[in-house]
């Protein structure tokens, strides 16, 4: 099999285009329809439908696809990690631990979105809690994680992004804000991972000494704030300083739980392009 052909191959199924496909690689259109029609004739498969519209990949060519992009992925890594110029040609997959949500991450992403897009796209997923992170990372499952955990480990590197706070929240119908019996009363619903929220909810607690009705988890943010808006509930959830809710306040009696969170990664892909860009991000949010 001709790798060459494989390549073009690889480019025109990644733009689904020919035309797009040609630029990236620097030759002709037609040249780059020959080398893909010499992959199928030589595996004896069809790769592609085209029409005078689109291009759509077979099934086997969805399949050949994600095992090239696997391989040319890695091969541009291995072309980044030998030069410091920064290599283009491969996306970086982030992950977020579910308790993390805010404007600032999404605000970070974006900005880091803009800046790596002339080398790679930037993917993300939901990661469950730090252990999940740590083992994402080790596996390569992931490159970036964004969590609550400071690590300690010679082949991980981590940079501080951000300070985040676990408050309480109460509808903003209520005009004068109850006091701590009258709190106590209620359900707390907490948002977020049960692992993590859990910890840091009984640090709240005693650091208020205060004990509501009872406590219920739940992933479903919109469920609690209904409950809350109406007045059957609390909310104990994560936030970002002097961020604003439209139909909730926070319970300024409380003194917030605060806590870093830091983006992890591998210390041997620190000198890669997708770090580097990454840092130069973390040091404008700062």
């Amino acid at each position: 099999m001709n790798w060459n052909h494989l390549y073009c191959f690889y480019e025109v199924a990644k733009y689904r285009s020919i035309k797009d496909a040609s630029k990236s690689l620097g030759l002709a259109a037609s040249t780059v329809s020959e080398h893909v029609k010499s992959l199928e004739s030589n595996i004896h498969n069809t790769l592609l439908i085209r029409s005078p519209k689109d291009l759509k990949l077979t099934i086997d060519g969805e399949r050949i696809f994600r095992y090239a992009e696997k391989m040319f992925s890695t091969g541009k890594r291995l072309e980044d990690y030998l030069t410091t110029e920064g290599v283009a040609g491969y996306n970086v997959r982030v992950g977020i631990e579910k308790s993390l949500k805010g404007r600032f991450i999404n605000k970070l992403l974006q900005r880091y979105w803009m800046n790596y897009s002339k080398f790679g796209l930037v993917e993300t997923s939901n990661v469950k809690n730090s252990s999940q992170s740590v083992y994402f990372l080790d596996h390569d499952i992931i490159d970036i994680a964004i969590s609550d955990f400071q690590i300690n480990d010679s082949n991980y590197g981590q940079e501080k992004i951000a300070t985040f706070r676990n408050s309480v929240f109460i509808s903003k119908s209520v005009k004068e804000q109850p006091s701590k019996y009258e709190l106590s009363r209620l359900p707390l619903a907490v948002l977020g991972n049960k692992e993590v929220m859990k910890k840091s909810l009984k640090s709240f607690l005693a650091q208020n000494s205060f004990s509501p009705r009872e406590v219920f988890y739940t992933d479903h943010d919109e469920f609690a704030v209904e409950l809350c808006v109406k007045g059957e509930a609390l909310i104990y959830m994560s936030h970002e300083k002097d961020q604003e809710f439209n139909q909730l306040t926070q319970i300024k009696e409380f003194e917030p739980f605060e806590y870093s969170i830091y983006s992890l990664f591998k210390k041997e892909h620190e000198n890669l392009i997708f770090i580097r860009e990454f840092k130069k991000e973390v040091v404008i949010s700062h």
